[in-house]
């Protein structure tokens, strides 16, 4: 199989960029941020989008615009709070031309840890671009599909399973059901790609690409992981039929990518 989502050097190819925004999310970007910084200046490091609106690839109505927020310090629960209101505020303004507005928050302290070296870091260097503030990459060299880079993206499979098991058995809403199906479904999905992603050599943060790089390695487990990917695009599923895929394939992932992802 071909390398792809690297460059010749085999490090991963960034495809965000404010210049990549098109002419109709540009507007809503700088009055976002604009927003943001009037709320939270004081509190900001920096502020980075990420997703389909900095690949230009968002589609009306149907995409995200999703802004990671660096704050200076873990925030309280005023803050937090605060950033929530601020989140669904903006998601109200910019329907039905967005789907919504993430506010994603995390701290300087948290992406510069030794633990989000591969982790934090790597997905700020690759997948954000700053649009406020430090950015706390820039000194930061490139990295490559690694096994360290696998498990700073996903070696939280396990725990993250359980938790969204327990979720999808308590939750009551259709509506909240499907959501939750489709968040567990993409991790299983992109823990499939991480998983083989050392051995390929390649990157890739597409659904449809990570299915089928994975089904090139396993192709024993390919109708397990098209469900997987099914789930994730939003097909209905029943409730115990995402806690048995959760207890039987989630249980295999979350095994052999310890097994397969182990770094000393």
């Amino acid at each position: 199989m071909n390398k792809f989502g690297v460059d010749n050097n085999g490090i991963i190819v960034t495809e965000v960029s404010a210049d990549k925004v098109t002419s109709q999310y540009k507007p809503i970007v700088s009055e976002v941020l604009n927003s943001i910084v009037k709320e939270l200046a004081s509190q900001l490091d920096g502020v980075y989008m990420y997703g389909s609106v900095a690949t230009g690839k968002a589609v009306e109505g149907k995409s995200d615009l999703d802004i990671l927020l660096v704050l200076k310090d873990a925030p309280n629960n005023e803050l937090s709070e605060k950033i929530s209101i601020l989140e669904k505020s903006l998601s109200e303004k910019y329907e039905p031309k967005l789907r919504g507005v993430g506010l994603t928050v995390t701290n300087v302290g948290e992406v510069t840890s030794e633990k989000e070296k591969y982790g934090y870091m790597c997905y700020i260097k690759h997948l954000c671009v700053c649009i406020y503030g430090n950015d706390v990459t820039k000194d930061v060299p490139a990295f490559h599909p690694s096994k360290e880079v696998a498990k700073g993206f996903n070696g939280d499979i396990g725990e993250r399973l359980e938790f969204y098991k327990d979720k999808i058995e308590k939750e009551t809403s259709e509506l909240e059901l499907k959501k939750l199906s489709q968040e567990v479904s993409k991790k299983i999905v992109r823990t499939g790609f991480s998983l083989v992603m050392p051995r390929s050599g390649s990157w890739s943060t597409d659904l449809q690409s990570s299915f089928d790089i994975f089904a090139y390695y396993y192709p024993e487990r390919t109708s397990e992981m098209k469900t997987a990917l099914d789930w994730a695009r939003g097909v209905s599923v029943e409730k115990s039929a995402v806690i048995e895929f959760i207890k039987i394939f989630g249980q295999w992932l979350s095994e052999e990518f310890e097994r397969e992802i182990s770094v000393n």
